[in-house]
């Protein structure tokens, strides 16, 4: 999980708006495509029962969310997108 976050991290180092979330939206599905197990695993965070892995599940919602801000969403309709994208970015291959 911390190779998704720090990938993801740095991915958006110095974007804003859309091009931050694009970056960061390409950055999570290469993720997927190169490591599929590991993406898996990311799936299923609150089955690993590790404080580190949620506080690291939470860094990386975070990324996403300090992205929306300059959106000017509320909270929920960020979660609610956060949600979306992230459903949406999942790898389905044959």
């Amino acid at each position: 999980m911390r190779n998704l976050y720090d990938k993801l991290l740095v991915t958006s180092i110095g974007l804003e708006k859309k091009e931050a979330l694009w970056a960061i939206a390409q950055e999570y599905r290469n993720f997927a495509k190169q490591w599929p197990g590991q993406y898996q695993l990311v799936q299923k965070v609150k089955l690993w029962k590790s404080d580190e892995t949620k506080e690291l599940s939470e860094q990386i919602i975070g990324i996403f969310s300090k992205t929306l801000q300059k959106y000017a969403l509320t909270e929920d309709e960020a979660i609610h997108f956060i949600r979306t994208l992230r459903s949406y970015l999942h790898v389905r291959d044959g």
